[in-house]
């Protein structure tokens, strides 16, 4: 044992030598103490009279993890950090890294672009639509498969005009939140309800559990449901026939807590701590998925705006977890929560599991 604990010493020795070369801020932490900052960490977390205490920059639920590793964001000095915690037996070693800013992008440019989108796309959906009805009374299995091939990537081009919004609303911190009553409960069983039947021939199980009676607050219903949807459409992509995704519903003194929980994949350690970072994708199974990458950043920023917080945990070659919350807030004043999906409203989520639908999700019996 002692022999262990003197090698052990030594090597942590030389990976902190190692550590003190990286550009990169890093931390390393040992009982709630700091044993070691690199010169980056130094300069980032400086709080005048020391660093900054772990309560001003980890992450709540990042610091609480008992995962092998975990990724947050946390903001200092008016600056967005992600922030990466992986473990190294008894030692906790931190990653602080800045969003990137070097995109020389004109904003304003991206914007009209992205506006400019929105006409053809109008156009090719009322197009689409008047055809609808001739298509269908024809009979032709061939034009109504045709149809839905056009239907289909119309939603295609839409999610790619979303995510170019989202890109856009997140480099300019501009996102403004429509707030309403949202039930929480509704929202989360009617929506994987929904997406467990169209998806079912995949083979994957989506489960909704949660023990409490009530979980409405003041939120923007269309954003927390582009979220949920992202991260399923995520789970869903790197899922194989007979995985399991575990959406769970829970509260805390001040929070509603979401936590989406996928068997199959565990996210590589290097990769976790950049999964908020635009433009980030993973190889899925299947090869034909390709996405600008903003969504999981995106998600969450729409979070971080709300008041909450969303973290990604894996556990090496197990699962991943993608937990947020959202604040528990009085919704008194508001009506109730949109009612989707059974009686209509299907388009966010045709939009947003474009990529995995089948086409016969896009003929007349679920077009809104």
């Amino acid at each position: 044992m002692i022999f262990l604990g003197c090698f052990m010493a030594e090597f942590l020795y030389d990976y902190l030598e190692i550590l003190k070369q990286h550009s990169e801020a890093i931390v390393v932490e040992n009982g709630g103490g700091y044993i070691f900052a690199n010169e980056a960490a130094r300069k980032v977390l400086d709080g005048g009279d020391g660093l900054l205490p772990f309560s001003k920059w980890v992450p709540e639920a990042v610091w609480a993890s008992e995962s092998t590793g975990a990724s947050g964001t946390a903001t200092l000095d008016g600056r967005s950090y992600s922030v990466h915690m992986s473990r190294l037996n008894d030692y906790r070693i931190f990653s602080i890294i800045p969003a990137r800013d070097d995109e020389k992008d004109n904003f304003e440019m991206f914007a009209l672009l992205n506006e400019s989108i929105k006409t053809p796309l109008a156009m090719i959906s009322a197009a689409a639509n008047a055809m609808l009805p001739l298509i269908e009374g024809s009979g032709s299995e061939v034009l109504s498969n045709n149809l839905s091939v056009i239907y289909k990537n119309y939603y295609k081009l839409i999610r790619i005009s979303n995510a170019l919004s989202g890109y856009y609303e997140l480099k300019t911190q501009s996102a403004k939140l429509n707030l309403n009553c949202v039930d929480l409960i509704s929202l989360c069983k009617n929506l994987i309800n929904t997406v467990s039947l169209l998806t079912k021939e995949r083979g994957v199980r989506i489960w909704f559990n949660t023990s409490l009676d009530s979980a409405k607050t003041e939120a923007d219903f269309d954003k927390l449901e582009y979220v949920l949807l992202n991260i399923l459409s995520n789970c869903l992509k790197y899922a194989g026939t007979g995985d399991d995704i575990t959406v769970h519903l829970s509260s805390s003194k001040d929070f509603f807590v979401i936590t989406v929980s996928f068997s199959s994949t565990a996210i590589p350690d290097q990769l976790l701590q950049k999964v908020f970072e635009p433009g980030l994708r993973f190889k899925s199974l299947d090869d034909s998925f390709n996405t600008l990458g903003a969504g999981l950043a995106y998600s969450s920023y729409i979070i971080e705006a709300h008041g909450g917080s969303m973290i990604v945990e894996s556990r090496a070659g197990r699962s991943t977890t993608i937990k947020f919350t959202v604040p528990k807030r009085s919704a008194d004043k508001f009506s109730e929560s949109p009612v989707r999906y059974g009686e209509g409203g299907m388009t966010p989520i045709l939009t947003e599991l474009s990529d995995i639908l089948s086409l016969d999700c896009y003929g007349a019996k679920y077009l809104d």
